[in-house]
């Protein structure tokens, strides 16, 4: 009988599946806070119609994820190690209602016009509701942010469902942690740097070598946490799996339930060095970007909303 994850080692996987989902929500209540200021200087808070779908997020996106941080392991617990299917487990239910509950109204202000024009500036202007005008920048703010809650949600969704899934495979849970790079970061390349050196089309510019240096620190690290999560923490799991299956099995040989279970249902100290590689590459990461963005001319915030003549405010 292999070892199965207490409760609370569940419940503390749970919390860290939730945390890219609060980040998505602080960048969220920032987008919002800056939609609330630039209705007042428009004079069209009273007038703008999805003011109401706006606010409900700021309380429903949080009371939402409470529970199903409480729900998730009773929902792993039933449909991957009891097998049962998903109309038999009540906790699966309630957190599939729970999560509807906050994506839904969501997925409604996706589809407000203006929101997914994030690839042009000129045609989330001219898409933006009549009722909500907003001066520069405040379409931007609330735009960029309220996708990122929307993915932070997707990204929560397909994470929580696959390790429900793989209930028995440690080496296969392990990569799931690949997940928030892995939608995050094309999206982030291709709507941000690689957007502004496409419209750029050749032209000299002096704000493309940090453009250039984003992408290229952005890419790196991707790759190198990529080994880490797809092949080297995997075949850390299976091997920490193995051991414990030989000590249970009283036979040094024996790795018959290699790969069932993984930390943190085991000790964390073997996982140290690929877990702080991560930590590191990805604090070489933040800086190396924030000094490129310090290091640009023409793309800061604030006006003017053009940089080498290409418009991407």
């Amino acid at each position: 009988m292999h070892a199965r994850c207490p409760s609370i080692d569940k419940l503390l996987v749970s919390l860290s599946i939730a945390s890219v989902n609060v980040f998505g929500f602080a960048l969220y209540r920032m987008g919002y806070r800056d939609a609330m200021q630039g209705l007042r200087i428009a004079d069209t808070l009273d007038t703008c119609q999805w003011t109401p779908v706006w606010t409900m997020l700021t309380y429903v996106v949080p009371t939402s994820c409470i529970f199903r941080v409480f729900l998730a392991p009773a929902m792993w617990t039933d449909l991957g190690e009891r097998r049962c299917c998903f109309r038999g487990s009540v906790p699966a239910i309630a957190w599939v209602a729970a999560f509807c509950a906050a994506f839904i109204p969501l997925f409604a202000v996706m589809l407000q016009p203006g929101i997914l024009s994030v690839h042009s500036p000129q045609e989330t202007i001219a898409d933006w509701p009549e009722d909500c005008l907003l001066e520069r920048p405040y379409h931007g703010l609330f735009q960029t942010r309220t996708l990122a809650m929307f993915v932070c949600h997707c990204i929560e969704l397909l994470w929580t469902l696959r390790l429900g899934m793989l209930a028995k495979r440690g080496e296969s849970r392990a990569q799931t942690l690949a997940y928030p790079m892995l939608v995050a970061q094309p999206l982030l390349l291709v709507f941000g740097p690689l957007t502004f050196l496409w419209r750029l089309n050749g032209a000299p510019c002096a704000d493309t070598v940090p453009e250039y240096i984003f992408v290229g620190t952005a890419s790196t690290c991707a790759i190198i946490l990529g080994v880490i999560f797809i092949v080297w923490l995997p075949r850390t799991c299976k091997k920490l799996a193995a051991q414990r299956a030989a000590v249970e099995s009283g036979d040094s040989g024996s790795s018959d339930r290699s790969g069932r279970d993984c930390s943190p249902c085991q000790g964390w100290r073997p996982l140290g060095l690929p877990l702080g590689l991560c930590v590191l590459v990805l604090v070489l990461q933040i800086a190396v970007l924030e000094a490129a963005r310090s290091a640009a001319l023409g793309v800061q915030p604030g006006p003017p909303w053009e940089a080498c003549s290409v418009d991407y405010k």
